[in-house]
């Protein structure tokens, strides 16, 4: 039996089994939200096969306080096959983590995008979720197969991350308007955590440039002229601090104008 979603240009044909599967996941983050996690997910309300998602990353990681945007699409044949995963939170030249690509794709086992093909119905959206949010850790690289504090670009990585994280995954993601009409409900979560967080993200932005020098003094060749290059994925970061807080404030000033004209 099968059914009928009207949520394309085109008629797609789901089965009945995978539409009562998908409202089961749906219902399951309704009843049981994972924010206390920093996830946030909204279903779209015209299109079954599509949900977006919000990670706000871990406290203690380069991640902290970082906004990470997901697209999902279901496929017809839900749980049969696994859901794909698109991140948004990149510029197309820092790779955010190991698992996360420039091209958007999350690469994972339990979707299949990694070795192995790991999915299973068993998975659901919560379990893919809590997973991609399990792997922003302290130490990223080491998501990196073969990779330790011994490979060279080990701590460089760390670094480039946890300066990126500022400047991309806050400063330049929350102003970009496609992330605003893609993900204009979660841009709102996002927006207001920025705005009742701000104290502690200036006090982090502080911490990591403190973090930053330590890391200058003690690798001098991985850091020239203030920029941290890492040969791993070929990338590399001119490190202002300064700016990035300034930006920061700028950003909170422009909330919070926003707030005012909404008032």
């Amino acid at each position: 039996m099968s059914t009928t979603s009207s949520s394309s240009k085109k008629d797609t044909f789901i089965s009945r089994t995978s539409i009562a599967r998908i409202i089961k996941d749906v219902k399951e983050l309704r009843k049981n939200p994972l924010s206390s996690h920093g996830i946030y997910y909204q279903h779209d309300q015209d299109d079954m096969l599509t949900g977006r998602a919000l990670i706000i990353g871990p406290s203690d990681t380069p991640y902290s306080y970082g906004m990470y945007f997901f697209k999902i699409k279901l496929p017809t044949n839900y749980p049969h096959e696994p859901p794909k995963f698109s991140f948004y939170t990149n510029d197309g030249n820092i790779r955010m983590h190991p698992n996360l690509y420039k091209n958007k794709k999350v690469c994972l086992d339990i979707l299949n995008t990694w070795y192995g093909e790991a999915w299973t119905g068993c998975q659901s959206l919560s379990s893919v979720l809590l997973t991609i949010c399990s792997i922003l850790t302290k130490e990223p690289l080491r998501h990196e197969p073969g990779c330790d504090e011994r490979h060279k670009d080990f701590f460089a990585y760390t670094e480039l991350i946890r300066f990126n994280n500022f400047k991309i995954a806050i400063n330049e993601i929350m102003q970009r308007k496609d992330i605003m009409e893609e993900f204009s409900d979660l841009h709102i979560i996002a927006k207001k955590y920025i705005i009742d967080n701000m104290e502690n993200i200036i006090s982090s932005i502080d911490t990591a440039n403190e973090k930053y020098f330590l890391f200058k003094d003690k690798y001098p060749h991985a850091c020239r002229d203030h920029t941290i290059s890492s040969g791993i994925y070929q990338m590399k970061s001119l490190i202002n601090y300064k700016k990035c807080k300034s930006d920061f404030h700028n950003l909170v000033e422009h909330f919070n104008n926003d707030y005012k004209k909404e008032n």
